[in-house]
């Protein structure tokens, strides 16, 4: 007559016979016991135990702690170059958000704005006008050198304006250059011109 009895444990059932009963090898395959009385059955399951370190698991070990030392070694110099850059932007960043902080409270900046120089030779004054609003920023008095530019200071003079500007020199200044050159027959000439005073 067969027998049914309950696994107290995993609250399975097991079947045993008094002509054979059933077990199950290393390898997962049945084994039949013939001849016995039995109420075990044996299932293989996985458990965490303790167990003594081979030669090659040793050799195992080592090798893999060798390589996570030097990756993190590797990690740690990317993580300091990295926060170097990291800082130096974030202080950049707070600096320049300082900056615009003082900005927005004063409600002005200085910026660089086309400004022209006004020289006005009669007045002997220099203006500086803005060209953006028109506004005069400041003017002040010519200096002694500034007062000696010309009208056109880009412009160069040409040899007929040289020339122009030039005037004849008075029969006494002709004179004068004739005796210092020492010229006689100028000075006698000069002297002798009906249209010289002398």
């Amino acid at each position: 007559m067969d027998e049914i009895k309950t696994d107290e444990i995993n609250g399975t059932e097991s079947e045993s016979t008094t002509a054979e009963s059933e077990t199950i090898t290393a390898e997962g395959e049945t084994e039949t016991l013939e001849g016995e009385a039995t109420t075990m059955r044996i299932e293989t399951i996985h458990e965490t135990l303790t167990c003594i370190l081979t030669g090659d698991d040793r050799i195992a070990y080592g090798n893999e702690m060798s390589e996570l030392l030097e990756e993190n070694e590797s990690l740690e110099v990317a993580k300091s170059e990295t926060a170097k850059r990291y800082k130096t932007q974030i202080d950049s960043n707070a600096q320049r958000a300082t900056d615009i902080a003082k900005i927005i409270r004063a409600g002005q900046e200085d910026r660089s704005v086309e400004v022209q120089k006004v020289y006005d030779y009669e007045a002997l004054t220099i203006t500086y006008i803005r060209k953006d609003t028109g506004e005069t920023v400041r003017g002040r008095d010519m200096t002694a050198t500034e007062r000696q530019q010309t009208l056109f200071p880009d412009v160069e003079p040409t040899v007929q304006d040289l020339d122009e500007g030039l005037e004849d020199p008075s029969p006494a200044e002709q004179l004068e250059m004739a005796c210092k050159a020492g010229n006689e027959g100028a000075a006698i000439h000069i002297l002798n011109d009906p249209e010289n005073p002398y």
